[in-house]
């Protein structure tokens, strides 16, 4: 079913579901109670008065009418305003039956007879509880003397005159026969209405309007087992109910009827109600946390992980084979035989999930040895393997995975020592190159305007690689350790309109606009001054190398919800950031590959060690040309 305009969230919707479920469940329970009569062939008759249910009551009635004569003399007082119609005759010496009790009175001897039946009983003389029916006189065993015989002619008037079973009973035959052959596909036609309307109950359950995901109510908290125990007891008291209601006698058929499905439609809305809570529990995940059940299982689950696997194995066959030498003591029972059978099957099963599971561990083995640290077992195989085994299959998986991890890492710190080689040899060799050819050409005849033009660009080269070995140096120091930080409190703002004032004559050069926005003045953060400034130094001239002409940079502070100050810089590349943010941290890597522009490579790299060196840590984000550095340190407690 498709939650078309949302149907499953409405509420009109969730009650028109209740309210034909009750209608559906009543028709069921009024065609159900019909097709169970039918069964009995209580309305196959072409006349009630010829069906069996007659018959049999009018033998009760007879064993009634004889109790009520053998001990208290006559049954007239309970069947003097009566359906039932009678006269007991006892047989004497002679064989002849005489009559010692009757209900006929003057007007009944012209009344219309609708069934009629002839009863025999034997009864034991010295104790008259022992008595037995039997079908004609012949079958009498004529000892007079142990033995007294009764003859009681039962008759049923036409039509009912008093309400009592019998007249119920009249009223339910002629309810159902006219509809009798229409009572099994009403049946299937409203079963079937029902599972859709119930369908859609489960799958409208647990959600409301205006609320996202699965909505749970109160009742959903309740254990589940007691929940399901209140919805059991609830069925019992409907049933009981039930069979209390059709033994009150002279009720009214269609009140009956009534009380009846109002009785049961009570308990099936208790059982609606725990099944949509089973429904909202599993759709919301939380089934298992409120079922006792689940809890123990996950507590024996605990326990057993607890063994070792060995001894685990050892105590299931242990346990297997004493049930077993237990059933063969008995084996000519037919429990044991099942017992014996039942726990050889479990072995069975046991035996080829733990050979299918050793298999699935082999070749996941093979496939990693053979190099191929991709391989993984998937989860529908681990969900058939053994505990132990399953386990050992995820431990497998995730060495397939730690070594493609270390695979990609090892490719790429190769891939960065050969750029890091090839970057450091290019920085180092453009200045020095320049420099022998310079000094070369003094070595020569020249003129002075060409020794002045000589010396300045020695000069210039000379103090480039005076810059390269130091930026190496530090880099050097940074990543090891090597420097010193003097940790204390120090103003955000001092810092950053600092470095801001120092480089402001150069982002003009390069027509860039700083935006600063600290959100308080006060911030402070835990760093030493001198290391924080050389940062925003090395980040400054990373934006005035690299970030495009005529557009912002914009520069904030502020504190983070885990306790830290977050310096943030925020540029638009020049040129396409074709290079990750990890990569950019590394040594003599520029996000140009031309490498057109000034400097070694190391400045962020030097950021980055510094940062950690003050318990803090640098962040780098590319997002298409957008190119942005966080700075991450602890703040200063307040004074």
């Amino acid at each position: 079913m498709n939650n078309r305009h949302g149907i499953y969230e409405k509420f009109w919707a969730k009650v028109l579901a209740v309210f034909l479920l009750c209608a559906l469940g009543a028709g069921i329970v009024w065609a159900g109670i019909g097709m169970i009569i039918g069964a009995s062939d209580y309305v196959s008759a072409d006349s009630f008065y010829e069906t069996h249910h007659v018959g049999s009551m009018m033998e009760e009635n007879g064993r009634s009418i004889l109790i009520n004569q053998l001990y208290e003399g006559t049954a007239v007082d309970n069947y003097t305003n009566s359906n039932y119609l009678y006269k007991t005759y006892k047989r004497n010496n002679y064989g002849r039956y005489e009559l010692t009790d009757e209900n006929y009175s003057g007007n009944d001897a012209n009344t219309l007879i609708g069934a009629e039946k002839t009863l025999y009983f034997e009864v034991q003389k010295d104790n008259k509880e022992f008595f037995r029916q039997y079908k004609v006189a012949t079958a009498a065993t004529a000892d007079m003397k142990n033995y007294d015989y009764y003859m009681i002619e039962m008759k049923v008037r036409d039509p009912l005159l008093y309400r009592d079973r019998l007249y119920s009973a009249m009223e339910i035959y002629n309810m159902y026969k006219p509809v009798s052959a229409y009572l099994v596909p009403a049946v299937t036609i409203m079963a079937v209405l029902m599972a859709l309307v119930l369908l859609f109950a489960f799958l409208a359950a647990g959600h409301a309007e205006g609320v996202e995901g699965i909505h749970l109510l109160w009742i959903d908290s309740v254990p589940w087992e007691l929940f399901a125990a209140v919805t059991a007891f609830s069925v019992f008291a409907a049933g009981a109910a039930s069979s209390a209601i059709l033994d009150v006698r002279y009720a009214e058929l269609r009140l009956t009827l009534l009380a009846i499905i109002a009785v049961m439609m009570a308990g099936s809305l208790i059982i609606y109600a725990f099944l949509m809570s089973t429904a909202r529990r599993l759709k919301g995940h939380v089934f298992r946390q409120n079922s006792w059940i689940c809890r123990g299982l996950a507590w024996c689950r605990k326990f057993v992980n607890m063994i070792p696997a060995v001894w685990r194995t050892a105590l299931i066959v242990a346990a297997w084979m004493v049930i077993r030498f237990i059933c063969l003591i008995f084996h000519t029972e037919p429990e044991a035989v099942s017992i014996i059978f039942l726990t050889d099957i479990a072995a069975c099963v046991y035996v080829i999930i733990a050979a299918f599971s050793g298999r699935e561990l082999l070749l996941a083995g093979e496939k990693l040895t053979g190099g191929e640290p991709d391989y993984r077992i998937n989860d529908e195989k681990m969900k058939l393997m053994i505990g132990p085994m399953r386990m050992h299959a995820r431990s497998l998986n995730e060495i397939g995975g730690g070594m493609q991890i270390a695979l990609e890492k090892e490719i790429r710190s190769e891939r960065m020592k050969t750029e890091l080689i090839t970057n450091v040899s290019h920085d180092i060799k453009t200045p020095l190159t320049s420099i022998i050819n310079y000094v070369d050409l003094l070595q020569k005849e020249h003129t002075d305007e060409q020794e002045k033009e000589y010396l300045e660009v020695l000069a210039r080269q000379s103090a480039k690689l005076k810059r390269l070995t130091e930026d190496i140096v530090e880099a050097s120091k940074a990543s090891t350790g090597n420097i010193s930080a003097d940790i204390a409190p120090a103003g955000v703002r001092e810092i950053l309109d600092q470095s801001a004032a120092e480089y402001q004559e150069k982002l003009e050069q390069g027509d860039l606009h700083l935006i600063t926005n600290i959100a308080d003045e006060d911030l402070r953060v835990m760093a030493d001054g001198r290391l924080l400034w050389r940062i925003m130094s090395n980040l400054f001239s990373n934006v005035i190398k690299y970030a495009m002409p005529s557009t912002r940079v914009y520069l904030d502070a502020r504190r983070d919800e885990h306790g830290m100050v977050r310096i943030s810089m925020k540029n638009i590349s020049r040129d396409p950031l074709n290079i990750s943010a990890d990569e950019l941290t590394e040594r003599f890597v520029r996000g140009d590959e031309s490498r057109h522009t000034e400097g070694s490579g190391l400045g962020l790299n030097i950021a980055r060690s510094l940062a950690e060196i003050q318990k803090g840590k640098l962040e780098i984000t590319v997002d298409g040309d957008l190119f942005r550095v966080d700075i991450l340190l602890p703040e200063a407690p307040a004074e």
